[in-house]
């Protein structure tokens, strides 16, 4: 649940504030840039990351919102979840002449 709603929140343009125990997820090494990480601290009191959130947003701008879409949209979209998916079962089983697109 909390990876649908990290890529949900990227795919809008959003900064995801995700918990600091997924940082070293495999899913999201990749998009450091584009997220913050909570603690136990900021569940007790939010506003500071949240602060955080909000002028990682206004700093990086149009073009942050519009590189948090790209790497989520291009990444983790189900078209290349399924694309992905698709080119292992294809090498496994050495099929030839099928066109993953």
């Amino acid at each position: 649940m909390m990876r649908l709603l990290t890529f949900d929140a990227l795919i809008t343009g959003g900064v995801p504030i995700i918990p600091r125990s997924l940082k070293y997820h495999k899913d999201i090494l990749n998009i450091w840039d584009h997220c913050l990480f909570y603690d136990y601290e900021d569940i007790q009191n939010p506003l500071a990351i949240t602060e955080k959130a909000n002028n990682l947003f206004d700093e990086r701008g149009t073009q942050g919102v519009l590189d948090r879409h790209t790497i989520s949209c291009y990444n983790y979209h189900v078209d290349n979840r399924v694309e992905t998916m698709l080119k292992a079962i294809y090498d496994e089983f050495e099929v030839e002449g099928l066109t993953v697109v």
